[in-house]
């Protein structure tokens, strides 16, 4: 009564085996194209160069036309963070045909100021004093003063009713 099944779909498109063929090959293309790493991008980064990050971690095996399965991503995390004292924190992610680098800079160590010091706050040019806050110490100076260079402005003194007069180290926003 009715010709059902696949030798008869089969026999009713045989005239578009072509097509069936082409559409075949351009997924089994498209697949095997996704399973590399077509585009690196860098994030994050402001001192450290593109061209550098992106040698670095060419270096440890992530570059274009690389398989994406092929990668050890946290060895490669590790060891970029190991090696390099310009950045703090780095993170790797595989994303369709994506490696996304996004890196956080170092930033240098501040100066460490030894507060057990007895110092006084010294005038470095010629000015006129708009703004003074004293944290510790005497003010020497006040608002609208002239100040040559060398003139004292923060005295390392302090004076309280109960602990007397003491030497500490001058702080101070002039």
């Amino acid at each position: 009564e009715k010709k059902i099944g696949l030798p008869f779909i089969i026999n009713r498109y045989r005239k578009r085996k072509d097509f069936a063929i082409t559409l075949g090959v351009i997924a089994i293309f498209i697949f095997t194209l996704t399973r590399f790493i077509w585009n690196i991008e860098i994030r994050g980064n402001k001192n450290v160069t593109e061209a550098e990050m992106i040698a670095a971690v060419n270096e440890y095996g992530i570059c274009i036309g690389k398989l994406k399965n092929k990668l050890n991503v946290e060895k490669i995390t590790n060891s970029i963070r190991l090696e390099r004292d310009d950045i703090s924190w780095i993170g790797i992610k595989v994303k369709g045909t994506n490696v996304i680098v996004e890196i956080v800079e170092a930033t240098e160590k501040p100066e460490v100021i030894d507060k057990t010091k007895i110092t006084n706050i010294v005038s470095d040019s010629k000015a006129v004093i708009s703004k003074i806050v004293v944290q510790n110490g005497t003010a020497r100076v006040n608002v609208g003063d002239e100040v040559n260079p060398g003139d004292l402005l923060v005295e390392g003194v302090m004076e309280g009713k109960y602990t007397g007069i003491r030497s500490v180290h001058a702080e101070a926003e002039i």
